[in-house]
């Protein structure tokens, strides 16, 4: 074996391409997202319904799911990134958000929703 695959085989065993990648994704997903939603929590409409004095929607609670197919027959099922591939299909996460509305500094409804 010539001297430079050697080197080229040993590079390439401690350093990966998509490393990177993987560690940004990561972080986006277990640190970014939670703080983009702390930023934006609380959200006061500019109209507001009669006889309220103050009305908050929140946001809470922001989780994602394993990424999943939703099949012809309407089933949903797990999916993984080679039969996403293959079949050309989006490989995609669930995203799930609790939404919660405040009417006068008391929480009055609660709902879980998808957004992504």
């Amino acid at each position: 074996m010539p001297e430079y695959e050697t080197v080229l085989k040993s590079f390439f065993s401690e350093h990966s391409f998509v490393k990177s990648d993987i560690e940004s994704f990561n972080n986006f997903v277990e640190n970014e997202i939670n703080r983009i939603i702390e930023e934006n929590r609380d959200v006061e409409p500019t109209i507001i319904p009669p006889n309220v004095d103050e009305f908050k929607i929140r946001f809470d609670n922001i989780r994602i799911t394993k990424p999943e197919i939703t099949e012809a027959d309407g089933s949903k099922r797990k999916i993984y990134p080679m039969e996403a591939r293959l079949r050309k299909l989006t490989y995609s996460a669930p995203m799930y958000i609790t939404v919660s509305a405040h009417i006068n500094g008391a929480q009055r409804e609660s709902f879980e929703t998808q957004i992504g």
